[in-house]
C-alpha cells in the first residue's frame, strides 16, 4: 500500500512540475507576438509595406504557415485550403490553413494544440539549425544531459534554472563576438533569425485554437507518466530527453526574443527622428 501511495505522489510531482515548465510556453508566446509586432511595424515604416514584403513578410509568413500545415499533416487532420503566403501587402490574409477533425478522435483533438502553435515550434527548430548550420554552434551537445536528469528526478528547479541561465549567456557569447562581423554566415543568420523569429507570431484564432486541445494534452501527460514511471530507468530516460527538449525549446525562443527586440526599438526610433 505504501509503495502505491509512494507511486502516485511521484507521478502526481511530475505531472505538476511539467505543468509548470508548460506554463513558460504560453508566456513566451505573448512576448513573441509583441516583439515581432514591434519589429514589423519599424521595418514596414522605416523601408515601407511592399518592400518589407518582398524582403522579409512572404518568407516568415510561409514558416509561419508551414507550422500549422506541418502538425495537420501529423495528428491527421482533413486539409483544406492553403495560402502559404503572398507578396501583396495590401491583402489583409497574408496566409491560412483551413482543415477539419474527427470530434470523436481523441488524437486529432490532442493535436489542435500542437497545430495552433505550430508556427512556435517550427522557428525554433528554423532558427537551432541556423545556429548548428552557419555558426557551427550545436546547443543540445553544449548541455549536461545527465546532470539535468538528475536535476529532474530530484526536483531541484534551482539548479535547473541555473543551468538554464547558463546555457542562455553562452549562446548570446557565441553570438556577441567581434570575429563573427568579418563571417558573412553571420550576416545570413541574422537576417534568416529575424525571418523566422517573425513566423512565431500567433493570431487569436491560433491560441483559441491550441486552448482546444489543451485539455487532451494535459491527459496525454498524465498518463505517459504513469505508464513510464511504471517501466522505470527506461522512463526516466525518456523523461529526460524531453524535457532536454524543453529547455533547448525554450532557451531558443527567449534568444529570438532578446535578438529582436533591440531590432524592433532601434528601427522604430529611426521613424521617430525621420518625423521629427
Amino acid at each position: 500500500m505504501e509503495s502505491i501511495v509512494t507511486y502516485i505522489q511521484t507521478v502526481a510531482g511530475i505531472f505538476i512540475l511539467e505543468v509548470i515548465w508548460l506554463i513558460p510556453c504560453v508566456l513566451l508566446a505573448f512576448g513573441m507576438n509583441w516583439t515581432v509586432a514591434n519589429l514589423e511595424l519599424g521595418a514596414s515604416n522605416l523601408i515601407g509595406g511592399r518592400a518589407f514584403m518582398l524582403l522579409f513578410g512572404w518568407l516568415g509568413t510561409f514558416i509561419h504557415e508551414c507550422g500549422h500545415l506541418l502538425f495537420c499533416l501529423i495528428f491527421r487532420h482533413k486539409i483544406g485550403k492553403v495560402k502559404l503566403f503572398t507578396l501583396n501587402p495590401e491583402e489583409q490574409v497574408r496566409g491560412y490553413v483551413n482543415h477539419t477533425y474527427d470530434h470523436n478522435s481523441f488524437y486529432q483533438k490532442l493535436g489542435n494544440f500542437f497545430i495552433g502553435i505550430g508556427p512556435v515550434i517550427l522557428s525554433a527548430i528554423v532558427v537551432y539549425l541556423l545556429l548548428l548550420t552557419l555558426l557551427d554552434f550545436n546547443l543540445f551537445a553544449t548541455l549536461d544531459r545527465e546532470k539535468l536528469a538528475k536535476m529532474l528526478s530530484n526536483g531541484d528547479l534551482l539548479g535547473i534554472c541555473k543551468t538554464f541561465i547558463t546555457a542562455l549567456f553562452d549562446l548570446l557569447d557565441r553570438i556577441i563576438r567581434l570575429k563573427n562581423l568579418t563571417d558573412w554566415k553571420f550576416y545570413l543568420f541574422i537576417y534568416l533569425a529575424m525571418i523566422s523569429g517573425s513566423a512565431a507570431r500567433l493570431s487569436p484564432a491560433d491560441f483559441r485554437h491550441a486552448w482546444l486541445g489543451v485539455i487532451f494534452l494535459g491527459t496525454v501527460l498524465l498518463l505517459a507518466n504513469l505508464l513510464l514511471l511504471w517501466t522505470g530507468k527506461f522512463a526516466a530516460f525518456l523523461l529526460s530527453i524531453g524535457f532536454i527538449i524543453l529547455i533547448i525549446f525554450y532557451l531558443v525562443l527567449i534568444f529570438v526574443m532578446i535578438f529582436l527586440l533591440p531590432i524592433g526599438l532601434i528601427l522604430n526610433s529611426f521613424k521617430q527622428k525621420i518625423q521629427v
